[in-house]
């Protein structure tokens, strides 16, 4: 099964191609644009094939898309979710906490 890898500083969390979709729609149902655009990236690289030559590449996330997903997996959720996200959730909250990532593809 395909991971999907997230660019956090350093660290390099994964959620499973399942998870990573799970998380793609919990951001699409949220109305701002970070997380619509969190949401598209997650989603391009969790529906790459890799068994037919798509690699996939790390997501980026800049510091409001980050927001976004904290947000996200901060929300309420069944016993049974919470370990699925609690590994990215605290890297994303370390992160946050390191101070913003550089915005866009060359820091600019």
């Amino acid at each position: 099964m395909a991971h999907v890898v997230f660019a956090l500083g350093g660290r390099r969390p994964r959620l499973s191609q399942d998870e990573a979709l799970e998380l793609a729609e919990l951001l699409a149902s949220r109305r701002r644009f970070a997380a619509q655009s969190a949401s598209r990236k997650i989603r391009f690289q969790a529906s790459r094939d890799p068994g037919s030559g798509e690699a996939s590449e790390d997501i980026e996330l800049d510091r409001e898309e980050l927001e976004e997903v904290e947000a996200v997996l901060a929300e309420a959720r069944e016993p049974e979710e919470l370990p699925r996200f609690e590994r990215l959730r605290s890297e994303v909250l370390q992160t946050l906490r390191e101070g913003p990532p550089p915005s866009g593809r060359y820091g600019s």
